[in-house]
């Protein structure tokens, strides 16, 4: 439909495509133009394709690459993949000495596409996360593109649905498991704060709290949030009380009121709210290695902080 030809390149289509509008487009069109003072103007407009915006699966679609998030192979951002074992999938894997990577570039892989063009090798475009040799989102049917980088990462599949969800379950698992903040405690604080009405954001799951062998977070472990909530969790300034509370757990300190409006600490020319009620974190003496911090959180009003 877009382009007016099969899977193997070839031309099926008898009218026009919207392919072809574009090549058109990038020739240019003349066209005359009045300015403010009464005088003709020529000018010559011309249009590229500069972004294609889709989810992972449509945008891995439009490229040579594998259109399945759980294909275990190198998507359209980068080639990284350790080896068959699939190391690359554990915590901290790009901390590895081996883990090496490159971002994609069209100029080293179109030499492979032609090559493969002639003599297809199923294993070797697996092992390169290609399925396909003629694409959507060629040059050939767009002047100028680059396929390498023509779309963007899917920001909400790859952060708030997917990234984000771990690293939140992985770092609150470090904290609780090394009793510098545990999940009651945080999930305490979420239930006093107060959040935006249009995100309720749930209680954290309690399998938060399990870990691997080795008193690592466990890899597929998640915050159990949508990707609404999750980006509403991670980037409001509810994570600021949540610090404020680990530092809390730190050292012994006299009661630290914050605001459950904007996450400043009260009193502070930093926070403007009108906001009745506080969160007070308490922080006891550091308890001993392993049996963590003796903190508790409660509302208190304004008055009384």
């Amino acid at each position: 439909m877009l382009l007016g030809v099969d899977g193997s390149g070839e031309r099926i289509a008898e009218g026009p495509t919207f392919s072809d509008d574009f090549k058109d487009a990038a020739k240019g069109r003349w066209f005359k133009v009045i300015d403010s003072k009464g005088a003709i103007q020529h000018w010559c407009l011309k249009v590229w394709l500069v972004a294609f915006c889709g989810d992972y699966p449509q945008s891995q679609g439009m490229g040579p690459w594998m259109e399945a998030v759980g294909a275990y192979v190198p998507c359209r951002g980068c080639d990284y993949r350790v080896d068959a074992s699939l190391r690359h999938e554990t915590v901290h894997s790009f901390f590895e000495p081996d883990a090496k990577w490159q971002l994609r570039n069209r100029g080293k892989l179109m030499p492979k596409i032609r090559q493969w063009r002639q003599c297809s090798c199923s294993q070797e475009m697996r092992d390169s996360g290609v399925n396909k040799l003629h694409w959507a989102l060629a040059e050939e049917y767009f002047p100028d593109i680059n396929f390498a980088s023509i779309t963007p990462q899917d920001i909400m599949h790859l952060f708030a649905d997917g990234i984000t969800r771990h690293e939140a379950a992985w770092l609150l698992y470090m904290l609780h498991s090394r009793g510098h903040l545990k999940v009651a405690a945080a999930n305490e604080a979420i239930r006093r704060y107060k959040w935006a009405r249009d995100c309720r954001v749930p209680q954290l799951p309690s399998a938060v709290e399990d870990g691997a062998t080795g008193r690592y977070p466990r890899v597929d472990a998640t915050i159990g949030m949508s990707a609404s909530q999750t980006f509403t969790f991670a980037m409001h300034r509810f994570i600021q009380t949540l610090l404020l509370l680990l530092a809390a757990s730190q050292t012994s300190l006299v009661p630290l009121c914050v605001c459950v409006q904007c996450g400043a600490p009260r009193p502070s020319a930093e926070c403007s709210c009108k906001a009745d009620t506080v969160l007070a974190l308490v922080g006891g003496a550091r308890a001993p290695a392993g049996d963590g911090a003796a903190l508790y959180v409660q509302p208190r009003r304004r008055h009384e902080a």
